[in-house]
């Protein structure tokens, strides 16, 4: 999609009501867990312990210049949806060619506009079929300050084991990244009094459900520099 950018955009209300994956709001809790004041979490802060039930589902992407994002680390659900290992690809490898552009603008504008980006899609599967489906991006940050990292989740309607299929965007909604927590859990309908209690629920299970085994089952790494 090539036109105007603005007209995609949807109010968080919209998205609000038709919120249908809670672990991708469990993965925007622990982002916000991870912060220190209004600072954007560091990259170096993000433990695969703490994203829980969440971990096949997520991915860190490093940001290469112009809205491109290179996966460093992919869960098995995301190597699900581009039919081959994941990591090392661009994640416009999982959407459709024709909107390669669209996701590239809006991904560039969330890097340097500091924003939480929230992007709808849908499949096609063929025969009548469709997938629908939702993606997060959360920016994070190294010690200069500087956008360099994204922690991701892809969810949809099939939950852990997507077919291989290329996505399109189905409406996007984005907000500041620094706005106050309490006003951006009430946008997705979790009151204060629940939302710091999901945010760190999250790395205490997870450290005692899960070792060092199952975390390297569930995510691949890139060789190279830290992600």
């Amino acid at each position: 999609m090539h036109g105007n950018m603005s007209a995609q955009v949807v109010s968080f209300n919209r998205v609000k009501s038709g919120m249908r994956y809670p672990l991708i709001q469990r993965v925007e809790a622990y982002w916000e867990a991870l912060r220190r004041g209004d600072a954007l979490p560091q990259r170096g802060a993000v433990d695969p312990r703490g994203l829980g039930d969440a971990l096949p589902v997520c991915f860190v992407a490093e940001h290469v210049g112009g809205g491109q994002l290179r996966l460093r680390i992919a869960g098995q659900s995301i190597s699900r949806i581009a039919g081959v290992e994941a990591r090392g690809m661009a994640l416009t490898s999982l959407i459709a060619p024709d909107q390669i552009g669209e996701l590239e603008r809006r991904a560039e504008r969330m890097i340097t506009g500091r924003e939480v980006l929230r992007i709808g899609l849908v499949a096609d599967l063929g025969n009548g079929r469709r997938l629908r489906g939702e993606m997060i991006l959360l920016p994070l940050g190294n010690t200069e300050g500087e956008v360099d990292r994204v922690l991701g989740c892809i969810l949809s309607d099939a939950g852990m084991t997507p077919p291989a299929c290329r996505f399109r965007i189905n409406g996007v909604a984005t907000r500041n990244a620094g706005a106050p927590y309490t006003d951006v859990m009430a946008v997705w309908g979790v009151t204060p009094d629940t939302a710091p209690a999901m945010a760190a629920e999250a790395p205490a299970r997870f450290a005692h459900e899960k070792g060092p085994r199952d975390i390297r089952a569930a995510l691949k790494i890139v060789s190279g520099d830290k992600a």
